[in-house]
């Protein structure tokens, strides 16, 4: 039986949440306080 698979491993692919959210967006401004 193989070992079931490890889906961590697709997140090395994905860029860092701050490089998509837009870090000066009022929202983001405000959930930081």
């Amino acid at each position: 039986m193989s070992k079931p698979r490890d889906d961590r491993q697709k997140d090395l692919l994905l860029p860092a949440l701050d490089q998509i959210i837009d870090m000066g967006h009022p929202l983001v401004r405000l959930a930081r306080r």
